[in-house]
C-alpha cells in the first residue's frame, strides 16, 4: 500500500449492564478472542503488515494496560497510547487537544472504534482512496464495520468543529466518527474479511465458542494476513499423557493434563489432571487444578495474582451444569443460556461448588468463598 497512512483507534466503553465484570480489567479493544488474539489485533495487523507504522490507540482508562500490551504485542516503535481523553465528564474538547492529533495524524487515517472483532483486505480500501473519494467504509454483507479510511484533512476539519461547540472530549472520537460516515463524502465498499457484533457477555461467550465450527474459515481468511497477538508466546502448548482432548481450540503455552471437549482454551491456561472441561471459554493464564469439573462457563484471565496463589481454580472445584439453559437472576439481558461467568483474578478455593447460570465478579477473593461454599443456580457473588 503506497498511502502515507497511520491508524487511529478508540473503543466505547463496556458497559456494566452488558458485559458485567468483563470491563474491570481492560479497555474493550483488548478483549480476548478467537482463542489467540484481541480486537486490537484483528484491528493493527493486516495495517501493520502493509507497511502502516504510525498507530494512535485512545484510552483514558487502562491506558497503561494498553501500552504494555502493545509492547507486548508490537514493540515500542510506532505506536502511542493517548490517554488525555476522558472516557467520561463534561471536559470541553479543546484547541490543545485537537493540535495533538493535528501533529500525530498521517496524510490518510484508519480511523476505527474497535468495540468489536473486525479484520478486513485495506487493499481494496486504499484502491477506492485513489479514486478521488474523501473516505471509505468496508462493508460485510449488509453490516457496516466500525472503520473508515479517511483523508487527514476531513478528519481535521470535523475535529475542529468539535472544539468550536466545545463538544465533551469523552464522546468527540464517537461523534466525529459517526459524522464522517453520515455524510456524503464517505463510500461504502465491500471487503473481503471477517466482522461480528458483540454486544453483550453472552453474545461474547458464544463468539468465541463459535470458533470451533469456523476454524477451517478462519484458516483460509487469514492465510495471506497471519494475525500477530501480544497474548500468544512462541512456546508450544502441551498435552500430557493423562490428557483427552475433543473438538477444541488449544493456544501457546497451554499445558493440559485433563480432558478438554468443545472448548476455547487462551494463551498459558493450564489444567490438572483427572480435570474436565465442556463448552467453556478459559481466557489467558488461568490455572485450573485437579480434579475440578467445568461445564458451559467462561474463567476471565488471571491477572495479577498474588504471588502465593498456585491454581486459580483450586482441587474438586465443581463450576455450570452441562444441561443449564438458566439465565443470570441479576444479569438475565447478558448471562443467559445455561452459562456461568467467573471474574478475572477470582481465586476460588477447595470444596466450592458453582451452579449453572452463576456470575462471580471480577477478583472475589477466595475468603468470601469461606461464606459460600455453594453457589445456588442462576445467583451472583461479588467481592
Amino acid at each position: 500500500m503506497k498511502l502515507k497512512a497511520c491508524s487511529l483507534v478508540y473503543s466505547s466503553q463496556l458497559s456494566g449492564q452488558d458485559f458485567p465484570g468483563l470491563g474491570d480489567m481492560r479497555p474493550r479493544f483488548l478483549l480476548p478472542f478467537a482463542g489467540r488474539f484481541t480486537y486490537l489485533d484483528m484491528f493493527l495487523s493486516p495495517l501493520v503488515r502493509a507497511g502502516v507504522r504510525n498507530h494512535l490507540v485512545v484510552t483514558q482508562r487502562h491506558a497503561e494496560t494498553a501500552h504494555t500490551y502493545l509492547e507486548s504485542a508490537w514493540g515500542d516503535e510506532g505506536f502511542k497510547v493517548l490517554p488525555f481523553l476522558p472516557e467520561s465528564g463534561d471536559v470541553p474538547f479543546d484547541a490543545q487537544m485537537y493540535s495533538v492529533f493535528k501533529s500525530e495524524l498521517s496524510p490518510y487515517v484508519f480511523f476505527g472504534q474497535v468495540d468489536h472483532p473486525c479484520w478486513f483486505d485495506m487493499a481494496e480500501l486504499a484502491s477506492e482512496m485513489r479514486m478521488r473519494v474523501r473516505g471509505v467504509q468496508p462493508v460485510f454483507g449488509r453490516k457496516a464495520a466500525g472503520v473508515i479510511l479517511v483523508e487527514r484533512g476531513e478528519l481535521l476539519d470535523v475535529l475542529s468543529q468539535m472544539v468550536k461547540k466545545a463538544v465533551p472530549a469523552a464522546r468527540v472520537l464517537e461523534k466525529a466518527f459517526q459524522i464522517l460516515v453520515k455524510g456524503d463524502r464517505v463510500k461504502q465498499v465491500p471487503v473481503e474479511g471477517y466482522y461480528l457484533q458483540v454486544n453483550s457477555l453472552q453474545e461474547y461467550i458464544s463468539a468465541n465458542l463459535a470458533i470451533l465450527q469456523q476454524q477451517e474459515q478462519f484458516r483460509t481468511l487469514f492465510a495471506r494476513v497471519p494475525l500477530q497477538s501480544g497474548l500468544s508466546g512462541k512456546a508450544q502448548a502441551t498435552i500430557e499423557s493423562t490428557a483427552s482432548f475433543y473438538r477444541s481450540s488449544l493456544a501457546d503455552r497451554c499445558v493440559v493434563r485433563g480432558d478438554i471437549y468443545d472448548s476455547v482454551l487462551f494463551p498459558g491456561v493450564e489444567i490438572g489432571k483427572n480435570t474436565e472441561v465442556r463448552d467453556s471459554v478459559i481466557l489467558p493464564g488461568v490455572r485450573i487444578g485437579d480434579n475440578v469439573r467445568i461445564a458451559r462457563c467462561m474463567i476471565d484471565a488471571a491477572g495479577d495474582l498474588p504471588q502465593n496463589v498456585k491454581v486459580q481454580i483450586a482441587d474438586g472445584v465443581r463450576i455450570g451444569n452441562a444441561k443449564s439453559r438458566l439465565e443470570n437472576r441479576d444479569h438475565a439481558a447478558a448471562l443467559n443460556d445455561g452459562f456461568t461467568f467467573i471474574g478475572g483474578g477470582t481465586v476460588i478455593p477447595r470444596g466450592v461448588t458453582i451452579g449453572a447460570g452463576c456470575h462471580v465478579g471480577a477478583g472475589t477473593p477466595k475468603t468470601v468463598f469461606s461464606r459460600h461454599k455453594t453457589l445456588a443456580d442462576g445467583r451472583s457473588l461479588a467481592r
